[in-house]
């Protein structure tokens, strides 16, 4: 035991992002969605039973969901296997730094729409390719995010994510 409290996994559940890593794995589409739900719940299940509290799930590449409504079933269907599965924070990342202010505040009131029913804590990681990361997770917390994940002095991958010294200082009021 190492007497970890929380633990981050991470999995992407879009169709291009499970077969660009894992399609020659697979047959098809449908083998790597399988495959996923596997992994997230035997995931979740081995940090449950390890004791661990704070299980964060990442749905990588989310904003993919805003252009294909397959993607989005899926994506929400994997999300809500994660909460079912005891899940306590769920991170909504931009992972290909794409989205503007209006789409993430968009996908934060969906996201809320669609798992109302569970007491989750939400991330945000959005990357900076648009030079839109630090309005962008401003604009996630607007909406009631409560933990963005940031990078400190530029250090990150490809082009980093938001800037820590970026997102204003004060209470949540």
């Amino acid at each position: 035991e190492c007497g970890l409290e929380s633990v981050k996994m991470y999995i992407a559940p879009t169709k291009e992002h499970l077969l660009a890593k894992f399609g020659k794995k697979f047959k098809n589409i449908n083998e790597a969605r399988v495959f996923c739900l596997e992994k997230v719940d035997d995931s979740i299940r081995y940090a449950k039973k390890r004791g661990i509290g704070v299980i964060s799930y990442t749905a990588e590449d989310m904003t993919s969901t805003l252009f294909s409504v397959e993607d989005k079933d899926f994506s929400y269907k994997v999300i809500g296997t994660a909460l079912d599965l005891g899940a306590t924070r769920i991170s909504i990342p931009d992972t290909r730094g794409r989205v503007t202010p209006f789409e993430a505040e968009n996908m934060i009131d969906d996201f809320k729409k669609n798992f109302a029913s569970y007491n989750v804590e939400i991330e945000t990681h959005f990357h900076n390719d648009l030079g839109l990361a630090t309005a962008n997770a401003i604009a996630a917390v607007k909406k009631g995010v409560g933990f963005v994940h940031t990078t400190v002095n530029g250090m990150g991958e490809r082009v980093g994510i938001t800037p820590f010294g970026t997102i204003p200082k004060g209470d949540k009021s």
